[in-house]
């Protein structure tokens, strides 16, 4: 009898152990869960920053725009025999 209460309480107590081993794993698990969300929100909206700057980019290296700009600081284009190229 003593055997068969020794045993009872062994299964009991990782039975308890177990149950405390899965909360714990659903709770890891929910965690990583909300840090992949947070991350694939950041990794959008860092996306959409990176459209926006490279938009903002092709604008302002505009050749057009670089002209207008070069012809307001009263600069102009040089003949191109003028032009050495530097080995």
């Amino acid at each position: 009898m003593k055997r068969y209460w020794s045993v009872l309480m062994i299964e009991i107590a990782l039975t308890i152990i177990f149950c405390f081993l899965l909360a714990w794993l659903n709770v890891k698990q929910l965690s990583i869960s909300y840090e992949i969300s947070r991350m694939r929100k950041v990794y959008k909206q860092k996306k959409e920053l990176n459209s926006k700057l490279m938009v903002e980019k092709s604008v302002l290296f505009s050749p057009y725009r670089l002209r207008a700009l070069a012809h307001s600081l009263g600069l102009e284009s040089i003949d191109p025999k003028r032009v050495r190229k530097i080995r």
